[in-house]
């Protein structure tokens, strides 16, 4: 019989800085010149964006967990964020349904391991600047205070126009939840 004692779970609140991009890349690393900061765009909200071309630039950071009491069980996350795409195909236009898709990467790695966890999220341009959730659980047993979090955005323009027709996204949070971490033990 195993004997376990869990609290409840509780979830941090926005853990990205600059997760508005009002201050450019601050607290951000760029892949490449494929990414950028642009706006403000109206059709997002007159705010500044992301912005991407082609299909293999990511934008990411190391995510500060010094406001989570270390020893605590990471239990899975949440990433919320805007996003919008022009969804051209090759030498074609922005309504062609070729989506656009925003792939988001969570990147968790400790001493004795290392878990991506990806979700890639389409961006139809006739859907407009649309809001997206994302709720994911951690499978393995990953620790505040010896655990670092990557969290990484990536946009493919499906046209791979060497123009910036790729997605446009905005806004990001992500929060984790996490719960007391208790060592289960055989009871006899």
């Amino acid at each position: 019989m195993i004997s376990q004692n869990l609290s409840a779970a509780e979830t941090t609140g926005n853990l990205l800085t600059n997760s508005d991009f009002e201050n450019g890349t601050a607290g951000w690393t760029l892949s490449d010149d494929d990414v950028k900061i642009d706006g403000p765009y109206k059709d997002a909200g007159d705010t500044k964006i992301i912005r991407f071309r082609g299909q293999d630039s990511t934008i990411s950071q190391l995510v500060n967990l010094t406001a989570v009491e270390e020893g605590k069980e990471i239990l899975g996350y949440t990433i919320s964020y805007h996003g919008y795409g022009c969804g051209n195909s090759p030498n074609g236009w922005c309504n062609d349904e070729a989506h656009d898709t925003i792939v988001t990467s969570i990147t968790l790695k400790n001493g004795t391991g290392t878990e991506v966890s990806s979700n890639t999220t389409a961006v139809p341009y006739e859907d407009g600047w649309t809001y997206h959730t994302i709720t994911k659980s951690i499978n393995d047993t990953f620790l505040t205070g010896e655990t670092g979090i990557t969290f990484s955005l990536q946009g493919i323009d499906t046209g791979d126009s060497s123009s910036w027709l790729g997605p446009i996204t905005d806004n990001y949070e992500f929060a984790i939840t996490y719960q007391d971490y208790v060592i289960q033990q055989a009871v006899e």
